[in-house]
Parts: C-alpha cells; sequence; structure tokens
C-alpha cells in the first residue's frame, strides 16, 4: 500500500501534477532570484555620512550647494517624474514638508531628468519641498539601484536612515524622527 500521494500510480504521471510541479519549481526559482538580486542591492548606509559634494541645480539651472544644507537635517528624496512609486510617495513626502513643526528641516527631491517634465510637474503639483536636478551622478553613499531613494540627514551628517522603494512619509514615526533631529540642530 502506498504512504503518500506521489507514490500512487494515478498521480504518477498525470499532466496537471507535472504542470504543477513545474510552477512551483519557477515560483522558488523566483523568490530566491529575488531575494538575492535584494540582497546585492539594497545596501545598508545607516550610520554612514553623507557626503555634499553632489552638483545639484534648481530648475533653472542656478548651482545649488548641497553644502548649503548643512547643519540642518535633510530628508532627501531621489526621484524622477517617469517613476510611478516616486510619484505615489510625492504627497505624503508633501505633507510631511508642510508640516509646521518640521519648518527647519530641508526637504530636497532631486531628479536627474531634463529640467522640462521636472518643471511641468513642479507647475502642476505645486510641492512645499524644493526640487533640484542632479548636475551629476550621486556620490557612491546616495548612489542605488533603484528610485525613489531617500536619505534622512543628521545636522551632523550621519545617515541615521535610508528607504529604497516608496514609502507612506508622514507617518507619526517619521516625524518623530526629523524634531527629534530638528531640536539636535539647534
Amino acid at each position: 500500500m502506498s504512504t503518500s500521494w506521489q507514490d500512487d500510480p494515478r498521480f504518477a504521471d498525470h499532466p496537471n501534477m507535472r504542470s504543477a510541479r513545474l510552477w512551483i519549481i519557477m515560483a522558488l526559482a523566483f523568490v530566491a532570484t529575488f531575494m538575492m538580486i535584494r540582497s546585492f542591492s539594497t545596501k545598508s548606509v545607516v550610520g554612514g555620512k553623507a557626503d555634499y559634494s553632489w552638483r545639484l541645480t534648481d530648475l533653472d539651472g542656478k548651482p545649488i550647494d548641497l553644502k548649503s544644507f548643512q547643519g540642518r537635517p535633510i530628508f532627501l528624496n531621489i526621484w524622477a517624474t517617469w517613476c510611478g512609486p516616486c510619484r505615489q510617495e510625492m504627497p505624503s513626502i508633501a505633507q510631511l514638508a508642510s508640516n509646521p513643526k518640521l519648518k527647519d528641516v530641508a526637504f530636497l527631491c532631486v531628479s536627474s531628468e531634463a529640467p522640462q517634465p521636472v518643471k511641468s510637474y513642479v507647475e502642476r503639483t505645486k510641492p512645499p519641498m524644493t526640487m533640484l536636478l542632479a548636475a551629476d551622478d550621486p556620490p557612491s553613499v546616495f548612489a542605488t539601484e533603484g528610485i525613489p531613494a531617500t536619505f534622512i540627514i543628521a545636522p551632523d551628517g550621519r545617515i541615521v536612515r535610508s528607504q529604497i522603494g516608496s514609502m507612506e512619509w508622514d507617518d507619526p514615526a517619521v516625524i518623530r524622527l526629523l524634531e527629534e533631529l530638528t531640536r539636535e540642530a539647534k
């Protein structure tokens, strides 16, 4: 007598069983590949130091020195207008940037696109954040495999939080963190 369904000859060569096994193997391979790629592409920079040498411009091409924000908490978001998850999280960043308790936080959203799509987005949505363009590649500490990518930087330059992927940023825990960093700056 057979002890499992796998030993039962009625199921041994059934096409649906072969198909099901193939799908299970493919799903496991996909999950394993995803986890491996994710482990290589999401470096942790928390605890590292911000690199203020990134050359940025405003939407009219005027150079902006990232160092001018040093000494303040910085919410640095790397995004693009063509990126769905980037656009999805923008309202929560705008809500956060509009919080009067966080008026001393520099909210910087940086895109590496041509100016026109970003200008059109800004004209349409009127975000309260400082919208900037990357004049060159980001320093290695801010380089990522994906966007949106967000870095919260303490007044002393420590990166205290990083997130690759979309998030609801107007979360109470994020507000508390930024309030704490604002107190550090004073």
